[in-house]
C-alpha cells in the first residue's frame, strides 16, 4: 500500500526559493518556488512541461497558495543548486563538491539543461578529479553514462600510479574508499574494458619479484598490472606512459 501524499501545508518551503509562479517538490518534500520563464530558458524539459495548456479560467499569475507542487525526482540539494545557478548571469560553483556535481550533471541530462549550464558541472568534476586523483571515478561514471568524450578527458588526466594503484571512490557524503585496479576496471562496461586494454597495454613483463623489482627489469613497479602471483614472483602486464595517446585512441565502439 502506497503512502498517502503529504498535505502541501505540512511541507517545508525552502528558506530562499520561496517566491515564483511555479512550485517544485523535491524527493525529501521540500518545496521550491521559481519563475517559470527562467526554468523554460534553462531546460528543454521544463519548457515543454510549462507549455501544457492550463484549464480555462485559470488566473495568471496565481498566488503561491494556489500553486500545485510538481514532483521532481531529485533531492533538495540538487534543486537548490540548480535554481541558484539559473538565477544569475555568471554562476560561481567553485564551492560545489565532487558528488554533488555528479548528481546535478545527471539532473542536467534528465531535464535537458542547456549546455552553457551543464558544462559548468562537467568542468568542475574534471577539475576536482585532477586535484584529488579521482580519474577512475570519472572514468567509471563516464562508463555508466556511455559518455566516451568524458572518458577520454579522464584518461588524458590519468597517471600510471592512479591507473594501477588505488583511487578515491566517493562513499556516503564524500568519504574515500581505496579500491584495487581490478575492482575499478571491472566496473566498466565490457566493451570499454576491451578497448582500454587495447590502448593501455605495452608489453608482457614476466617473473617480476613480488618484493623488489630488479633494476634490469623492463617493467617498473609503477607500470605493471599483476595477473598471476605466488610467494616468489608474479606475472604482470606493462602499461604505456603516454596517456594522451591512450585518450585519443580509446574507442569502445571498435572494441
Amino acid at each position: 500500500m502506497s503512502e498517502p501524499t503529504p498535505n502541501k501545508d505540512s511541507l517545508q518551503v525552502h528558506h530562499f526559493h520561496d517566491r515564483g509562479d511555479i512550485c517544485l517538490q523535491a524527493t525529501d518534500g521540500t518545496l521550491f518556488y521559481a519563475d517559470s520563464w527562467r526554468l523554460s530558458q534553462a531546460s528543454e524539459t521544463f519548457a515543454h512541461m510549462l507549455e501544457i495548456p492550463q484549464p480555462a479560467g485559470t488566473k495568471h499569475p496565481r498566488s503561491r497558495d494556489e500553486l500545485d507542487p510538481i514532483p521532481i525526482d531529485s533531492r533538495s540539494d540538487v534543486l537548490d543548486l540548480f535554481l541558484n545557478v539559473v538565477s544569475v548571469s555568471s554562476p560561481n560553483i567553485d564551492h560545489v563538491p565532487f558528488m554533488l556535481c555528479k548528481k546535478i550533471s545527471l539532473f542536467c541530462d534528465k531535464f535537458e539543461v542547456q549546455d552553457r549550464i551543464a558544462s559548468l558541472f562537467v568542468k568542475r568534476v574534471l577539475k576536482l578529479a585532477k586535484q584529488h586523483h579521482q580519474e577512475w571515478d570519472v572514468l567509471i561514471w563516464a562508463g555508466e553514462r556511455n559518455d566516451v568524450d568524458m572518458a577520454r578527458r579522464a584518461l588524458k588526466m590519468m597517471t600510471d600510479r592512479v591507473f594501477i594503484g588505488n583511487h578515491h571512490a566517493d562513499q556516503g557524503q564524500n568519504e574515500p574508499e581505496n579500491l584495487p585496479f581490478w575492482a575499478n576496471f571491472n566496473q566498466l562496461p565490457i566493451t570499454w574494458r576491451t578497448a582500454l586494454f587495447k590502448v593501455v597495454l605495452d608489453k608482457p613483463c614476466l617473473n617480476v619479484s613480488a618484493k623488489k623489482t630488479n633494476k634490469s627489469s623492463a617493467c617498473h613497479a609503477d607500470q605493471r598490472i599483476a595477473i598471476n602471483e605466488d610467494d616468489a614472483c608474479f606475472a604482470a602486464l606493462s602499461i604505456t606512459k603516454d596517456w594522451s595517446q591512450v585518450a585519443s585512441k580509446f574507442d569502445p565502439e571498435s572494441a
